[in-house]
């Protein structure tokens, strides 16, 4: 078990990921310093500042008067400030930025233009150039494609954590406690059937108009507050579970009972499993545009199923192996039995799993961006980038770069996760 834990861990280390694996990484971790409109240094009236990194939306210039003024950084026209010395990114384009002069779908090939001090037009040097094209408002695809690939990979290796750690959890109960593992006096039967109707009221009805308070707010607060009453629903029904209450004496009511927590599970798994999850989240995407934060909790949320499942049926092999029997009869609490044993040999199945879902994450955000439901409006991704070729079929690039980089990193994880197995 130590063994195979260990070369699974080695697998991780970074030197031994795919080589594109590492290229996008790198590039997620560096956008900022590759892609940016603002210096990253600059020495101006003889202080430095570091623009590219600072979240102060204003930076003090010297007017023409010799006055100090603070400004919003976005105005400044940080080309042509006058300082000491300055140190840009190597593309000086930030994404969602328009270059007027160069917009109207400017090819890769084509040649691009500027205006300088004297109000001539004058080609663009090489630095400056939108090497990859440019969108109708003039916004820099290669910008966009590199702030991208951190989003991308944000939403993917978010979401697929918190679907992750929900689906083993719930998977690996379902799997381990079975129909008759888990026993409770029958009077606790009872009250989990009678206590569902009062649970049900004070954790929905009652508190409806502060969850839907929470949705107008925010998809966010809104998930939250759902995630509270459902946790306060359950709270409700299984706290005699959480407190190992038991009454004493022998008859009818304090006998033993088994729960069926695998027919349970797998009855809310089905639930889930027959709400399509594309329809689900575009009618949520339709409510209220998602932030990322929000967008990383539906498609977590919406992904855990089959985790749960794929948990469930390894657990169900293992469990009545004779090294987790022996666990068992020598009084292993089941939550190290779980987490212990278990776990680390079902890992590298899990894993496969969750590289696979960081691919259909990554490819859900990018379908949803491409219809136009995704993201807030100026959330540069490449779904996005792709969504701006439906006005012009001839702009080829706005579909070719990003698609491009889409269908490398899918097969990089999709061929990682099958060498991880």
């Amino acid at each position: 078990m130590k063994n195979k834990t260990a070369k699974l861990i080695s697998k991780f280390n970074f030197k031994r990921l795919p080589g594109i694996l590492k290229f996008y990484l790198l590039i997620a971790l560096l956008a900022p310093v590759l892609a940016n409109e603002k210096p990253l240094i600059i020495n101006y009236n003889g202080n430095l500042h570091f623009p590219a990194f600072s979240s102060d939306p204003y930076f003090e210039i010297i007017t023409k008067d010799g006055q100090k003024e603070k400004i919003r950084t976005e105005t400044i026209d940080w080309k042509n400030l006058k300082s000491e010395f300055s140190i840009f990114a190597f593309i000086q384009w930030s994404p969602g930025q328009s270059d007027l002069e160069n917009g109207n779908y400017a090819s890769p090939f084509s040649k691009q233009f500027f205006i300088n001090d004297r109000g001539e037009k004058v080609v663009l040097p090489f630095f400056q150039r939108h090497h990859l094209g440019t969108t109708r408002s003039g916004e820099d695809v290669l910008a966009g494609l590199i702030h991208g690939t951190r989003i991308s990979l944000w939403i993917g290796f978010a979401s697929m954590f918190i679907a992750g750690f929900f689906g083993v959890i719930i998977g690996g109960l379902a799997g381990y406690l079975g129909d008759y593992n888990l026993k409770t006096q029958r009077i606790f039967s009872v009250y989990f059937l009678l206590a569902v109707i009062p649970a049900y009221y004070y954790s929905f009805i009652l508190p409806s108009d502060f969850v839907s308070t929470s949705f107008s707010l925010s998809i966010l607060t809104g998930i939250i507050s759902l995630l509270l009453t459902i946790l306060l629903f359950f709270s409700i029904i299984l706290w005699p579970l959480f407190l190992k209450i038991r009454f004493p004496g022998k008859n009818y009511f304090t006998e033993s009972i088994s729960i069926p927590v695998d027919f349970i599970i797998m009855r809310i798994i089905e639930i889930f499993l027959s709400l399509p999850r594309m329809v689900l989240i575009l009618t949520i995407a339709a409510i209220s545009r998602p932030s990322i934060s929000t967008l990383i909790l539906i498609i977590g949320f919406t992904s855990w199923t089959d985790i749960a499942r794929i948990t469930r049926a390894e657990v169900l092999k293992l469990r009545e192996v004779d090294f987790i029997l022996a666990e068992k009869s020598i009084g292993t609490r089941i939550k190290d039995i779980l987490f212990k044993h278990i776990l680390p040999n079902i890992s590298p199945v899990i894993i496969t799993v969750l590289i696979f879902g960081v691919a259909s994450a990554i490819l859900l955000e990018t379908g949803l961006s491409f219809l136009g439901v995704g993201l807030p409006a100026g959330t540069v991704t490449w779904g996005t980038l792709m969504f701006a070729a439906k006005e012009n079929f001839m702009a080829w690039w706005l579909v070719v770069f990003p698609g491009l980089a889409i269908t490398v990193l899918l097969v990089t994880l999709n061929k990682y996760g099958k060498k991880l197995y």
